[in-house]
C-alpha cells in the first residue's frame, strides 16, 4: 500500500479534507510523515474500535 500522507496531512491543514483515517496497518508509515510535520500538534488523532484512528485538524489560536 502507497499512501501519499504528506499530501493528506497538506490537504488536512488547507482546510480541503475534514479527517484522515489511518488503520492498524497504516500507523507506522503515517507516523513517520506525521512527526516530521511542523503543525503536528494541531493535528489530532481519535482512537476508534479495531485501533483505527481518526485525525482532525484543530487550529492553535486562541
Amino acid at each position: 500500500m502507497s499512501e501519499d500522507y504528506k499530501a493528506k496531512i497538506d490537504a488536512l491543514i488547507a482546510g480541503e479534507i475534514e479527517t484522515i483515517t489511518i488503520n492498524p496497518d497504516e500507523f507506522m508509515a503515517f507516523q513517520l510523515v506525521w512527526q516530521k510535520e511542523k503543525l503536528r500538534k494541531a493535528i489530532v488523532g481519535n482512537a476508534q474500535r479495531e485501533g483505527q484512528i481518526i485525525y482532525k485538524y484543530v487550529s492553535l489560536k486562541n
